[in-house]
Parts: structure tokens; sequence; C-alpha cells
């Protein structure tokens, strides 16, 4: 589906905050803008392939926004009844194309963005989707400096249920262990691969990510994360 969108639009992504004209939405649903442009590709039995089979079903029949490990979550703004969809993958934020004459979005610096398809080099180290409890996010240290923020740290217990997600905008939405302590990740030049968990913080999120891994990062995975510790390095 990515290829599509992409050939058809000068192989670049979405910008982050297109809507259409009648579509009320709210500065926190940037991170799930790339469903709009993909759903004119996606029909009854292709929006299918948004849901990890391990995680197909709803946490409750009232609808949640947030998903977890086993749980698929609500895409669009599920709450006030706008279109919505059932997935369970998230997208890596960090590939819309946003507008150059502008800083930052959503707090997030616009040249750090891949912005096209084919403006990615080593693309099989760069993510595009993965298994996800939310609908995408902006894994980064501080101000680019290389510190450990919100935005780099793994969730601090599993998340079994959506109460756990508290997903913030960053690496907390990838790292469940959906797959027997991994998850599945799409990557920039469409290849599918299984990610030990502690992998996604050796993959090139953005252009300037730091891959040196978590621990060299300043992490410490004991008062972090004491449930990943033992965890395949």
């Amino acid at each position: 589906i990515w290829k599509l969108y992409t050939d058809d639009h000068n192989s670049e992504f979405s910008d982050g905050r297109y809507f259409p004209k009648d579509y009320t939405h709210s500065r926190n649903y940037l991170r799930g803008q790339w469903i709009v442009g993909l759903r004119s590709y996606l029909d009854s039995s292709l929006v299918k392939i948004l849901l990890c089979p391990s995680a197909s079903k709803e946490w409750s029949d009232k609808g949640v926004e947030t998903g977890a490990t086993h749980y698929a979550y609500r895409s669009g703004e599920w709450e006030i009844g706008v279109e919505t969809e059932l997935a369970s993958y998230g997208f890596n934020c960090w590939s819309y194309n946003p507008d150059p004459t502008k800083l930052t979005i959503k707090g997030y610096l616009t040249a750090n963005h891949w912005r096209k398809m084919d403006n990615v080099k080593q693309a099989g180290r760069v993510p595009l989707m993965g298994d996800a409890a939310h609908k995408g996010g902006w894994p980064t240290y501080a101000d680019g400096s290389g510190a450990i923020s919100k935005d780099t740290l793994p969730p601090e217990f599993p998340i079994e249920v959506p109460a756990d997600a508290k997903t913030g905008n960053g690496m907390h939405n990838f790292t469940m262990a959906r797959h027997v302590n991994r998850m599945n990740m799409l990557f920039m030049d469409l290849s599918v691969d299984k990610m030990d968990l502690k992998y996604l913080w050796k993959l090139k999120w953005h252009k300037e990510f730091d891959t040196r891994g978590y621990i060299k990062s300043g992490g410490d995975w004991e008062t972090d994360a004491f449930w990943m510790a033992r965890f395949k390095e």
C-alpha cells in the first residue's frame, strides 16, 4: 500500500498535517494523519492489513484510543465519531514530509524527517511501520543532544492492557513483546523483519538518530524497564 501511495505522490509521504476541509481534528491526531492518505487505497478487504493477527481485537466493545501488546486501537478521532479503522501497527512519524518552511511539527525538527521513500540511505535500517499500541510516534533523544528523553524511554512495564500504554509520541509506542519478546517491523525498503526489542534503539528512526543503543546512549534497563533487562541486547 505504501508503494502505491508514494508512487502516486512523487515518492513523498504525507505532510502530517493535511486533513479534508470537513474533517474536525485536533493537534494530537497528527501522529495518525498517515491513515487519511491511505484510505483511498484500502477497500473493505485490504483494510485488514492494518491489523497484526496477534492483535486483531479491541480491548472492549466501547472502543478505546490505545491498544496493547495483544489488542488493537482505533485510528482517527474515534471519540467524536469520525471515520476510524481498527489497527495494531503504528507509523514512524519521521517519515512525514512536513512543510520545510516550518522549524518543527508537533515539536519535532522538520529537518530530520525522511520525507520521501527514495530519499533514504540504508533503507533496510529505517523503520516505516511496526507493531504498536497507538497511531505512531517520533522516537528521538532530547533536543538532538543524545540525552535520554521521554521519547526514547521504554515502557516501565509490559503494555498488557490499554491503560498501560501511556504512549506519548516516542519509542514507548513500539516497545511490545507481541511475538515472543520481539515485534514486527516494516522498513523503508519494504522488507519486514522480527526485531528483538532492544534492537529498536539501534535503528535509524530519523536522519540524526543515535544508533549506538540504549545503554551506550545513557539508558539503564534495570532502572528504566526491568522487564526487558534479560532480553537479548
